[in-house]
């Protein structure tokens, strides 16, 4: 039977969570910037995230799912499974919690994994990535260092005195690992500490950067940003640019990228609300596009009508590979891989593969 441990699952309280450490880590002023500014910017990306792992959660509401959706979960679940064999080598965990938040002593930062697995002296930590972009090793992943403090200073007195941090992420390569001992969580508990006060205490310096910008959720006001966005406007021309010279501004114009892009959603949303606010801008009626509500009815309509046959039909509809495939894995109840395979067989010659253009893409 299931053994939990652990405390409630108490809501952040305004305090810093394990899930911003790299963003603050990179920029101290962040944390306190988003307390006084910050606004929601979750995405598709994130909200599909939330339903995966509400499921992995629960257990729950594989039926929400798209069938991409539900095969990253069993990818989730069958990769925590090889987990849990390597890490207890075998022997069976005495428990495990999930979503289950941990506070420092003092409360003055906690955290959240996915799921902690444990049989002391040792204790897994997982946390779950969906998104397409791979995440930092778990040996140097800010989040999962800060995880394993909060899980050494909750459980040492109940006998931790290891932590393996894990992270799965099926779209992004295989799931990494770091074994903290005991010497390591001490440090990480330490750095925890002296973090949080940095952060949190005074006028901590903002510094705008790809990494930390990202998801902040004040970068539509943070004077770090516009300050880049400024100097950026005063770069000389670009024949004159030396390589180091083009890489540090390629640094600086990600993170400015996402502020023009907050920008820009509150100059419409001000628009909207009085179409005079900006001077020398307004809103404009957006591009009219007609589509086809409903494929199988418009499809079975034309062709009882007689106007074109069944072969000139197949020139006008477009079949998406990835749909395809999709359905195919929703129908035979089988997994993404296994319908990509299965469509390939029986259509192969007829799917072919092409490159798009090069991304520019910066190195690990």
């Amino acid at each position: 039977m299931e053994k939990a441990i652990g405390k409630g699952n108490e809501d952040r309280g305004g305090s810093p969570s394990a899930s911003g450490f790299a963003r603050y880590f990179l920029c101290n002023g962040t944390f306190l910037m988003e307390q006084r500014h910050g606004k929601d910017n979750s995405s598709d990306i994130s909200r599909s995230g939330d339903k995966i792992h509400h499921v992995l959660e629960t257990g729950k509401g594989h039926e929400n799912l798209t069938p991409r959706e539900l095969d990253l979960c069993r990818s989730c679940e069958e990769h925590t499974l090889t987990a849990k064999e390597m890490v207890f080598k075998g022997e069976e965990p005495d428990g495990e919690y999930k979503e289950q938040r941990l506070w420092s002593p003092k409360k003055i930062y906690s955290g959240q994994s996915d799921l902690t697995v444990f049989r002391p002296p040792r204790f897994l930590v997982i946390d779950y990535k969906t998104g397409p972009s791979p995440v930092p090793h778990a040996k140097d992943n800010l989040q999962l260092k800060a995880l394993a403090a909060l899980t050494y200073q909750n459980y040492k007195k109940t006998g931790c005195k290891e932590v393996v941090a894990c992270i799965i992420q099926p779209l992004a390569g295989p799931p990494t690992y770091h074994l903290y001992s005991e010497d390591e969580l001490k440090k990480a508990v330490r750095w925890a500490s002296s973090l949080v006060r940095r952060i949190t205490k005074g006028e901590p310096k903002l510094k705008a950067g790809s990494a930390q910008c990202k998801y902040c959720k004040a970068k539509a006001v943070c004077p770090a940003l516009k300050s880049e966005a400024e100097s950026l406007s005063q770069v000389k021309p670009l024949e004159s640019l030396t390589p180091t010279q083009v890489g540090d501004i390629l640094d600086r114009a990600a993170a400015v990228k996402g502020f023009i892009k907050d920008l820009e959603q509150k100059a419409k949303d001000m628009l909207e609300a009085d179409p005079s606010s900006i001077s020398g801008y307004e809103l404009r009626e957006g591009a009219k596009r007609r589509s086809i509500k409903d494929s199988t009815h418009a499809i079975s309509a034309i062709l009882m009508s007689g106007v074109i046959d069944e072969m000139e039909m197949t020139r006008c509809v477009k079949v998406e590979l990835g749909k395809l495939e999709s359905a195919v894995s929703g129908i035979g109840g089988i997994s993404l891989p296994q319908a990509r395979q299965l469509v390939a067989s029986i259509i192969g010659d007829k799917i072919e593969t092409s490159k798009g253009a090069s991304r520019l893409c910066p190195t690990e």
